[in-house]
């Protein structure tokens, strides 16, 4: 929950060289490329839900993270799956 992000998404693929991680190269307001795995063992479905071109946005301190596309919000619990006891 202590990552704060604001990108583009600008390719997304499963990595066949990293055990088929799902990968997601975004590209920042001030043009600077990343490739991103953070989604590596979230099941909430954003992964699969998110396409080349989506806003992808989070504050810090949040728990959702926030799709942008088409002019209309998506959110997320982003979900790797813990359970607390």
């Amino acid at each position: 929950m202590g990552k704060e992000y604001d990108f583009v998404i600008i390719d997304k693929y499963l990595d066949k060289n990293e055990h088929s991680y799902p990968t997601l190269v975004v590209q920042d307001k001030q043009g600077h490329k990343t490739i991103n795995q953070d989604l590596v063992f979230d099941i909430s479905g954003l992964f699969d839900y998110l396409h080349i071109g989506d806003t992808l946005m989070k504050h810090k301190g949040e728990e959702y993270t926030k799709v942008i596309k088409y002019g209309l919000d998506t959110t997320f619990k982003v979900d790797f799956g813990c359970r607390l006891k």
